[in-house]
């Protein structure tokens, strides 16, 4: 599936028209449709003017309506609800997109002061060009920069930029000027589309108390022990085609086999011709047995320099120490259902060990028993002190979201959410219609050591990484539950080892 390609929009002024070089958009007050694949208002476009594109094709100019329009960032924090709502509907408004703590407006230029507060939208000088709008996903500003765009908006993992011409933009190559830190496994540029949600940030609430059992789960994490365990990870070059490794493999294997109820298999399968291996700890549930959750991150790093060092603390060695530390908090508590606890590889070089996975389960008939894949992706770096997590799923499995914000009322962070979900091991299971979630610290962007021999331990926030553990933990606990006398072996006929072995 394309992205976006089934998302529901309401486009209540504008209906896209594709050309060979980009996306237009004319005036339709009344449409509601879902996004179309082939060319559409063709009576619209015979009637207005026309001008050549790089490539030679015919594209629509901007219309007259939005000549008198600008674009303007809009500071969502500054602004209340009710201003951001009434901006949204208003006539002058063109269209918006929300992208956590700001929303990108075209709109006419005179209306944004009289609709929103003194100070709260910054208009851009850049001149709008429909045609030339991209979502760009995964990508760092630093990659954005080097690109012949103006970088509109961005927050959590997405960006709105506008070509400077009719040509297509493409993402720096590895090879091409400035080194890209966004790994080209994961940056993708998409199609353009008005009036989305890329990211939301949630306002502060009145906090929902938490069960005893889900205060004590949550508590139980142990933010040193975590932090250890990424020091001891970044240790190791854990490059996929390397052979470090299969130390660090080894050194997981060792830390789950120590811990009490769970069956360690370490599962093969190809990454471009190179073996390698997830690391799989399975915990057989005493009450609920059929139930499956999947705890995991992905233990595999990258670099520039892959093949002399690739540390990868908080990418993502936090993510694999938070499965350990998690594995540690549930099995002391003889949780109700099983529990998969994965450490991937395989994942910077396109999702290897996460489609692995899933995909045996889909072939085991164990899919419909999935009741959350839980993934853990760069969980330890903060850039200042607002400890703001993002969480990602898909719309299908939205309702999850609202069990992860209350238990973060329990926490110190700050809860983006996407309804978006690319590039990390929760979209193999979401594409196979399990329902997964995806963790991350939100300042991903401005981690200088991101896929650099830097990104080691003394970059990583013991703090953070303790809150958003405190917050999955809280979670498991709420979705889980204790249980009571476990069978080490398995359950009446079956021995869910075999679940692992995949």
């Amino acid at each position: 599936m394309k992205p976006y390609e089934n998302s529901f929009i309401s486009i209540s002024r504008w209906v896209r028209v594709e050309t060979q070089t980009g996306f237009d958009w004319t005036t339709d007050r009344e449409t509601s449709m879902r996004r179309p694949t082939v060319l559409t208002a063709l009576v619209v476009l015979a009637a207005l003017p026309v001008m050549p594109s790089a490539s030679g094709a015919q594209t629509q100019v901007d219309q007259p309506e939005a000549r008198n329009a600008v674009y303007a960032r809009v500071d969502l924090a500054r602004s209340s609800e009710a201003d951001i709502e009434t901006l949204r509907q208003a006539p002058e408004t063109v269209w918006w997109v929300e992208l956590g703590d700001s929303m990108l407006v075209l709109a006419e230029d005179q209306a944004l002061g009289r609709l929103l507060p003194p100070g709260t939208a910054e208009t851009l000088n850049v001149e709008p060009r429909a045609h030339r709008l991209h979502i760009v996903r995964g990508a760092r500003l630093d990659d954005l920069r080097v690109m012949d765009v103006d970088v509109l908006a961005h927050g959590g993992r997405h960006a709105v930029i506008q070509a400077r011409s009719d040509r297509r933009p493409t993402l720096p190559a590895h090879d091409h000027g400035p080194a890209m830190k966004s790994h080209q496994a994961h940056a993708e540029l998409v199609p353009f589309e008005p009036d989305l949600v890329l990211t939301r940030a949630h306002r502060a609430g009145s906090a929902r108390r938490l069960s005893t059992t889900t205060q004590a789960w949550s508590a139980a994490v142990d933010g040193q022990r975590w932090y250890n365990d990424v020091s001891t990870l970044a240790g190791y070059n854990r490059y996929t085609h390397g052979t470090e490794i299969h130390d660090a493999r080894d050194w997981l294997v060792a830390q789950f086999q120590a811990l009490p109820g769970l069956t360690v298999t370490t599962p093969s399968f190809q990454v471009q011709g190179t073996t390698a291996y997830n690391v799989i700890a399975t915990w057989t549930g005493s009450e609920r047995p059929d139930e499956l959750f999947v705890v995991g991150a992905h233990y595999d790093a990258i670099s520039p320099n892959p093949g002399t060092a690739a540390p990868g603390a908080e990418d993502n060695a936090s993510g694999c120490a938070g499965v350990l530390e998690l594995a540690r908090v549930l099995t002391a508590r003889s949780p109700a259902a099983s529990v998969l606890f994965i450490c991937y590889s395989g994942e910077e070089q396109g999702l290897f060990g996460g489609i692995d996975h899933a995909a045996g389960l889909v072939s085991q008939g164990l899919d419909d028993n999935v009741r959350l894949a839980l993934n853990m992706d760069m969980i330890g770096y903060t850039g200042d002190a607002d400890l703001d997590c993002l969480l990602e799923t898909s719309t299908t499995h939205s309702a999850l979201l609202d069990t992860f914000t209350a238990a973060a009322a329990g926490t110190s962070l700050r809860i983006l959410t996407s309804l978006f979900p690319f590039g990390s091991d929760h979209v193999p299971y979401l594409d196979r219609g399990m329902p997964g979630v995806l963790t991350i610290q939100n300042d991903w962007d401005s981690y200088g050591c991101y896929h650099e021999t830097c990104d080691l331990a003394n970059q990583v926030s013991l703090e953070m990484g303790r809150e958003i553990l405190k917050m999955n933990a809280a979670v498991l606990a709420e979705m889980i539950g204790e249980g009571g006398v476990i069978f080490r072996d398995g359950f009446e006929s079956g021995n869910l080892s075999a679940w692992a072995s995949q």
